[in-house]
């Protein structure tokens, strides 16, 4: 608050001001407690940033609005990018980023509604250095369920292999079929047939008869999202309408894994009530959203990519993983694929060098080393007979806001685990 002594003097006389002061201290207490119960069940230390973190909201508005252009300037998104993660090591005090940088290359729980996965730790964004996943605290209740729900989910590799798509394209849209075949392309690539479940809507009423009809674990939603800054909601388009699916609350079984291959799912405004948050309030765990508008085609591809780790990678898991490992795995090995792939634009190096350092990337990333991108932006040095400093100071230039980091993820993927089979007599 800042007010004067005057201000101040006539509103604590106002008989209404303590009674709401009251209701603000309430809900402060009902926020650590939330807060503190989902640390519980983790058993991690709660670091509390400081307000200051909310200043950088003005250049979330202008990513945003850049991004949302028909010809987004690529540059011009990489330096407000990587200005937005500057200005929030700024207003992040050095105790504090210490502890975050200590545990660099393990698991972070962001809970928030500031999106601190675009914080830098050696230039590279928290979301791809670390294993995370946030927990938004709006709309409503939102972060008292899901700080709550600590009951872990036992899944084995063969629960991952039957995915739903919920597809809501026109007949006629050039992105119909897609992801579809992507998926189908990919996964003759692999040893594990995917049983896919593919549902056509059109209507409120389809959307939701095709979920309750799936007694799968993942499902994934195809179509158009859309968040205007003016609209308090976040929206899909099904047929004729847009709407939040929080329009079905009560009417809709929602399985634990959620990907939205939609735009502005949980856009980077913050804006209360998203559709992403909408899965959430009805009972998924991990909902994969978008912050910005997102490119149909490579949207596909990462979605196939995401599938075919279920039947390629997850199945050769010889130890229990937390589903919030297998998806940053893929998504830093797509922000490999981003990266290489500009690069490859620029400087022309060809299909056989971008196979081998793409190849080399994934095997650090699968072993967990911790300085797997380091180890891309030093292969890239070499093949280009650059010096690191230089191939960095061109990725943070060109290529540094991607695809990739136009995905958030969302809810408590900590507490769903895949077990190998051997171990499935744990589940109870």
């Amino acid at each position: 608050m800042q007010s004067t002594e005057d201000e101040l003097k006539e509103m604590l006389e106002d008989p209404v001001a303590p009674g709401l002061m009251q209701f603000r201290a309430q809900e402060l207490s009902a926020y650590t407690a939330a807060v503190s119960v989902a640390a519980s069940s983790l058993g991690v230390p709660v670091l509390r940033c400081p307000p200051q973190v909310d200043r950088v909201r003005e250049l979330l508005i202008r990513l945003a609005g850049m991004s949302r252009g028909k010809s987004p300037n690529a540059e011009r998104q990489n330096r407000l990018a990587v200005n937005i993660g500057q200005s929030l090591r700024k207003t992040i005090p050095a105790v504090l980023l210490q502890r975050i940088e200590q545990h660099q290359n393990e698991g972070i729980k962001l809970i928030g509604d500031t999106p601190l996965e675009l914080l830098p730790v050696d230039d590279l964004p928290l979301g791809l250095r670390a294993t995370v996943s946030r927990t938004p605290t709006l709309p409503g209740n939102l972060l008292m369920r899901q700080g709550m729900w600590r009951t872990p989910l036992l899944l084995q590799p063969e629960e991952l292999t039957k995915v739903l798509i919920v597809r809501a394209f026109d007949q006629d849209d050039p992105l119909r079929d897609v992801l579809v075949n992507s998926i189908v392309f990919f996964n003759s690539q692999g040893s594990t047939k995917i049983e896919l479940v593919v549902v056509d809507v059109s209507t409120k009423e389809e959307f939701a008869a095709a979920f309750n009809n799936f007694d799968g674990r993942v499902a994934i939603f195809d179509g158009h999202g859309a968040h205007e800054r003016t609209d308090p909601q976040g929206t899909i388009r099904v047929g004729a309408i847009r709407f939040n699916p929080f329009e079905l609350y009560g009417q809709i079984k929602v399985p634990p894994i959620l990907f939205l291959s939609a735009c502005e799912t949980h856009t980077l405004e913050g804006i209360e009530s998203s559709v992403a948050t909408a899965f959430l309030m009805m009972g998924a765990r991990s909902v994969l959203g978008t912050i910005v508008p997102i490119d149909g085609l490579n949207a596909a591809v990462l979605m196939a990519r995401f599938v075919y780790r279920f039947t390629d990678f997850v199945p050769l898991l010889r130890t229990m993983m937390p589903w919030s490992q297998v998806v940053s795995g893929m998504l830093r090995m797509s922000y490999v694929t981003d990266v290489l792939r500009a690069m490859e634009k620029q400087f022309s190096f060809g299909g056989e060098v971008y196979k081998q350092i793409h190849t080399a990337a994934n095997i650090a990333i699968n072993e967990f080393r911790p300085r797997w991108f380091e180890e891309v932006l030093s292969s890239l040095a070499l093949t280009l007979s650059m010096t690191e400093a230089r191939v960095r100071e061109i990725w943070l230039k060109t290529c540094y806001f991607t695809d990739t980091l136009h995905y958030v993820h969302l809810g408590q993927p900590e507490h769903i685990f895949v077990v190998p089979r051997e171990e499935s007599s744990l589940e109870s």
